[in-house]
């Protein structure tokens, strides 16, 4: 079975939205900032965490938000495996991934961050390296 695929129904995304916050604190936390280990999350386009991607600096922390609830609505790509859940759109010229855990308790958002995109970067041990739009991973 390819593990790439669409959901099967609108409504199946509705309810999982309805079962999550992606406007909670410890989400936008995590997503902008970062966690205290200095190694999980923190996306923002200030973040200088070396090897993780960065958002816009054309993007607001709301437009952060945004995008990652398009792909929520709007997956070209679910995945899920075992205990993981990962969905990926296009948003303003930016594919973003939003990955879920799965529990006995549903879904539970864990990160949501660019792979590339206009205005996206990795931060490197010598900079930031920019990541023009590609959208092979959208294909299964």
């Amino acid at each position: 079975m390819n593990a790439f695929r669409k959901p099967r129904r609108k409504a199946v995304v509705r309810n999982l939205i309805a079962e999550l916050d992606p406007l909670n604190d410890a989400f936008r936390h995590h997503v902008l900032y970062g966690e205290e280990d200095g190694d999980r999350g923190g996306h923002a386009f200030s973040s200088t965490r070396i090897g993780k991607t960065v958002f816009p600096e054309r993007w607001s922390e709301e437009e952060i938000f945004n995008a990652a609830l398009f792909v929520l609505e709007n997956p070209i790509v679910f995945k899920q495996l075992g205990d993981r859940a990962w969905l990926i759109a296009i948003y303003d010229e930016v594919v973003v991934e939003v990955r879920l855990g799965i529990s006995s308790r549903g879904y539970q958002l864990k990160t949501a961050f660019p792979h590339s995109g206009e205005g996206v970067f990795r931060n490197t041990a010598y900079g930031r390296e920019p990541l023009p739009l590609d959208k092979s991973i959208l294909e299964a």
